[in-house]
């Protein structure tokens, strides 16, 4: 075995390890949201980070996705060894699918370049191929006994919503992130970005938060987030707009 070689199946390894870790952690934060069950959470962070990942490094990612999902499934919850096994394969099989037909119909490791290539992103990546996971996954809870065939419907629902709000929020922050070499701004442009991520966050609290008193009946200046969007997008471009997407949703979860 040529020392190339021996380097190159070194770096997969350890690029299956850093994706299984970054897996893990980010299936904690969404299994902290459980509410219908312990392995379904309505936001799960981790679909959008194995799609990123993917799209990126290309399919050799799998197996790191594999790995993070069956320890975080097996470790974090009490569900057993065999309905891990499903529930990981189903995420796994989730992510290939959605970067598969990425690349089949869009060909290109970031789809938030074009109008037209997010539409697709939101069909087959946050839409389609969430339902694979939700169907394994589910499958593989009522199985095992660790869910009620009677409570699938609302349990596979929970579980696409949640996907799809993974890979709609994350993966587009990751991607924006790590294509380009991050700019370095003048006084001015950073003094504007923080002033944008303040009014975000500002809006987003009063708006999703009990910032203020539970008398107000209705908030309708939720709009005013629109603005604030837009605004993100044509001064910073495809970055700021996800990094404001981010904020934004994290502020309402």
């Amino acid at each position: 075995m040529t020392q190339r070689r021996i380097n190159s199946r070194l770096n997969n390894f350890g690029i299956v390890l850093i994706v299984g870790g970054l897996y893990f952690v980010a299936a904690k934060l969404g299994l902290s949201l459980a509410v219908l069950n312990a392995s379904v959470s309505p936001v799960w962070p981790p679909t959008g980070v194995a799609i990123a990942l993917m799209l990126w490094l290309g399919y050799r990612t799998a197996p790191g996705v594999l790995l993070g999902a069956l320890l975080a499934n097996y470790l974090l919850t009490d569900v057993s060894l065999a309905a891990s096994v499903g529930i990981s394969t189903g995420n796994t099989l989730e992510a290939l699918c959605a970067v598969y037909l990425m690349r089949r119909f869009v060909g290109s490791n970031n789809p938030f370049q074009r109008a037209i290539d997010v539409l697709r992103f939101v069909i087959f990546a946050a839409m389609l191929s969430t339902m694979v996971s939700a169907t394994v996954g589910n499958i593989s809870l009522c199985l095992s006994g660790a869910a009620s065939w009677k409570h699938f419907g609302w349990l596979w629902l929970t579980w696409w919503s949640g996907d799809a709000v993974g890979a709609l929020v994350v993966t587009p922050l990751i991607l924006s992130w790590i294509e380009k070499p991050i700019e370095r701004w003048r006084g001015w442009r950073r003094a504007e970005a923080g002033f944008l991520l303040v009014l975000i966050f500002g809006a987003s609290a009063t708006i999703y938060t009990n910032f203020l008193p539970n008398s107000v009946p209705a908030r309708p200046w939720g709009h005013i987030t629109i603005p604030l969007l837009l605004w993100a997008a044509f001064r910073f471009g495809p970055r700021g707009v996800a990094t404001a997407m981010a904020v934004l949703s994290a502020t309402s979860i």
